[in-house]
């Protein structure tokens, strides 16, 4: 039922629109029809067109008439990649113009400072930025291009300075008075620093780290001692068997009893080595998996309630 009904809908909404199409008539046909071959008012004989030759156009076919040919004056933005040795442009393009000079560059010039074939000589005043990459040992710069300035010192760095002080090659002398931010890893073993730099300033201690410190307490080899009033928070596995903390440290305070533990506890109920004893009347959450089969809990400890 709701096929045949959008199918009888489909078909009356075609209808309306092709009788809507042909209803309207050309002014022509109407005025003829209403005068019935009588005279036209002249008021209207301006709106009317009597030129009823139909042309044939045909999309297939190509129109005979003739256009304006392409502009041979149109000239692209000069390339020196597409124009020929002689200095003439594209194949049938008006000559390239010869004073025309790219943007320097000494990947595309000669050894003897000609540019592009054909071109006018690389203009050897011209100093690109400072580059020790692509300068010879001697301090001169580009081939036929002039010397590198010696006064020129680029930013203190320690990869690239020679080990008697002395900055690049042919370069000034480093500035020993410059210090860099300390550093452990790059100082030597006598608290110097950089090679023929000023000595480490020995008044200097960083944050207290355990693993940089000698056996003795004493911090960085040439460094003051280690304050040994400074007690990091208690860790069982960094102290000794006796209960004194680290080496040369102070003794570690027996009164201090870490939350109970069943794995570090011995067998017989008493703490750490050393340590107080294990206060037997604590009784953890009761757990199925720890105890025995007749009930009793822990070694050492009080018997464990069925009724729970």
């Amino acid at each position: 039922m709701k096929s045949s009904a959008f199918a009888v809908a489909g078909l009356l909404s075609l209808a309306l629109v092709a009788s809507i199409t042909d209803a309207r008539k050309d002014p022509g046909e109407y005025w003829q029809g209403v005068i019935k071959n009588g005279q036209i008012p002249e008021a209207i004989q301006g709106l009317i067109n009597n030129n009823h030759a139909v042309k044939n156009n045909d999309c297939h076919t190509l129109s005979t008439e003739s256009k304006d040919e392409f502009s041979k004056e149109f000239k692209p933005r000069p390339n020196a990649q597409v124009y020929n040795d002689n200095g003439v442009g594209l194949k049938g393009g008006r000559a390239f113009d010869k004073s025309f000079e790219p943007r320097p560059n000494a990947q595309v010039y000669n050894d003897d400072g000609v540019g592009l074939k054909g071109g006018r000589a690389f203009d050897k005043s011209f100093e690109p930025r400072p580059n020790l990459v692509i300068y010879n040992d001697d301090g001169v710069g580009l081939k036929g291009g002039r010397a590198f300035d010696k006064s020129f010192e680029p930013r203190p760095n320690i990869l690239i300075y020679n080990d008697d002080g002395v900055g690049l090659k042919g370069g000034r002398a480093f500035d020993k008075s410059f210090e860099p931010r300390p550093n452990i890893l790059i100082y030597n073993d006598d608290g110097v620093g950089l090679k023929g730099g000023r000595a480490f300033d020995k008044s200097f201690e960083p944050r207290p780290n355990i693993l940089i410190y000698n056996d003795d307490g004493v911090g960085l080899k040439g460094g003051r001692a280690f304050d040994k009033s400074f007690e990091p928070r208690p860790n069982i596995l960094i102290y000794n068997d006796d209960g004194v903390g680290l080496k040369g440290g102070r003794a570690f305070d027996k009164s201090f009893e870490p939350r109970p533990n069943i794995l570090i506890y011995n067998d017989d109920g008493v703490g750490l080595k050393g340590g107080r004893a294990f206060d037997k009347s604590f009784e953890p959450r009761p757990n199925a998996q720890v105890y025995n089969d007749d009930g009793v809990g822990l070694k050492g400890g009080r018997a464990f309630d069925k009724k729970l």
